[in-house]
């Protein structure tokens, strides 16, 4: 299975990729644990110049050009499932949904769904049962992979 693990947040413009790396931990930590438990990671970076860079079984893609770069960096590596990190992007988001819109598979439409639904509620903070519901999102996303097929899934939000 192949996920995009996507950062809107634009890279300071002065770091390189190593270094920003080394500024935002998680940026690197999070998508290498993804790699060790076997996933195909790309992570794609807001990013004021393009850059490519691998590390610990993950490429990292800089992309230029605001939301609509972001969306065409994400298309490129044909994800089955994208993690957008922050609620805080929606041009992104709405800009990566209108790129996949004819290649939507079942983990980006799930997690769109699922994102969508907690960001529309104001003020929420993500609880236990929004952690479930994402874990049910990627399983079912896991399960589709396997089955080569898209499946229908119902997951009340």
């Amino acid at each position: 299975m192949r996920v995009v693990y996507l950062n809107c947040l634009q890279a300071p413009p002065d770091l390189t990729g190593e270094a920003v790396l080394a500024a935002w931990p998680t940026l690197a930590e999070v998508p290498a644990a993804l790699s060790r438990a076997a996933l195909e990671v790309d992570v794609v970076v807001a990013a004021g110049a393009e850059a490519m860079l691998r590390r610990d079984g993950v490429t990292y893609w800089f992309a230029p050009g605001g939301p609509g770069g972001v969306a065409e960096a994400v298309a490129n590596c044909r994800p089955d499932v994208v993690h957008q990190q922050s609620f805080h992007f929606g041009r992104h988001t709405r800009a990566l949904h209108e790129r996949l819109e004819s290649e939507r598979p079942v983990g980006e439409m799930l997690a769109e769904m699922f994102y969508r639904g907690v960001a529309e509620k104001r003020g929420h903070f993500p609880t236990i049962d929004d952690d479930y519901r994402a874990t049910q999102l990627v399983l079912e996303a896991r399960r589709s992979h396997r089955e080569g097929r898209r499946l229908a899934v119902s997951i009340k939000l």
